[in-house]
């Protein structure tokens, strides 16, 4: 039987707003783990999503939870409004001192990582970027760097982010894995920057008749359940603990509400 719950605002309590870029539907874990804390702290949470990046006017705002970069308009117009303001991303920014971010923590996950291959007998590796980098830059170093510490080769390729066709980017990418991985040295670990690249690069294998995992380790970035499970092979993926990763942004939050000071660099 159907049943309908009621989550009335109460007016009393202190408004913090959630703000995410493009309208985009935010990543699920994490803000499960901010509405988690919401509700223990007693605020009332509103969305921007549902008022396309508004803040009513007459509503009197607490504090902010966004994953704009400090420059961007929703940012500068809460240090205007003297609002306490907690960033959410994935990579850090020279103006996080202005703007208090919670970001996971790329080297422990390149950590993760390289050591999983290592765990398999792989130590030659291949890192598969973006083209432009988008958020995988900061992660590839670090797996870079982790890869020569533990005296692993490791190799950099790229696939295009364009064109708008769902079609032509296909083509494209395809093409940009004709150029290496038929003629790389084998068996390999190759890194992705997203899982559904991960799943992506499983599909190309098997039409080039690349046995996975047998001649390429594929691994994912960032353990979406249902990416890992449809990819032709189940994935093995980074799980950057999403949901714990809200949770911190919100205890943060509170923190600055309740009037303290903020970090000098991101969490």
């Amino acid at each position: 039987m159907a049943s309908i719950e009621s989550n009335d605002a109460d007016t009393d309590r202190p408004l913090v707003v959630l703000s995410t870029r493009h309208d985009r539907i935010p990543d699920s874990e994490l803000f499960f783990g901010v509405a988690e804390q919401a509700k223990s702290f007693g605020w009332d949470i509103l969305d921007l999503r549902f008022t396309y990046g508004v803040i009513p006017a007459g509503r009197k705002v607490a504090g902010a939870i966004v994953d704009a970069l400090p420059p961007d308009g929703i940012a500068r117009e809460l240090r205007e409004m003297g609002v306490p303001a907690v960033r959410i991303g994935n990579r850090s920014h020279p103006m996080d001192d202005r703007l208090p971010a919670v970001l996971p923590d790329l080297v422990t996950g390149a950590q993760m990582a390289v050591d999983h291959f290592l765990s398999i007998g792989l130590r030659n590796l291949i890192y598969v970027g973006r083209e432009p980098w988008a958020n995988g830059r900061a992660f590839y170093e670090a797996f870079r760097d982790r890869c020569l510490a533990s005296g692993c080769d490791c190799q950099l390729a790229r696939v295009p982010s364009g064109p708008e066709s769902r079609a032509g980017r296909y083509r494209m990418r395809v093409s940009a894995m004709m150029d290496w991985l038929p003629s790389v040295s084998k068996p390999i670990g190759i890194m992705t920057s997203i899982d559904r690249d991960a799943g992506f690069i499983c599909t190309v294998c098997h039409d080039l008749g690349v046995k996975v995992p047998g001649e390429a380790a594929v691994l994912g970035n960032g353990n979406r359940e249902l990416d890992c499970e449809m990819a032709p092979v189940p994935l093995s993926s980074i799980d950057w603990a999403k949901r714990e990763q809200g949770l911190q942004a919100a205890a943060l939050l509170k923190r600055l509400m309740d009037g303290e000071e903020q970090p000098e660099g991101p969490l």
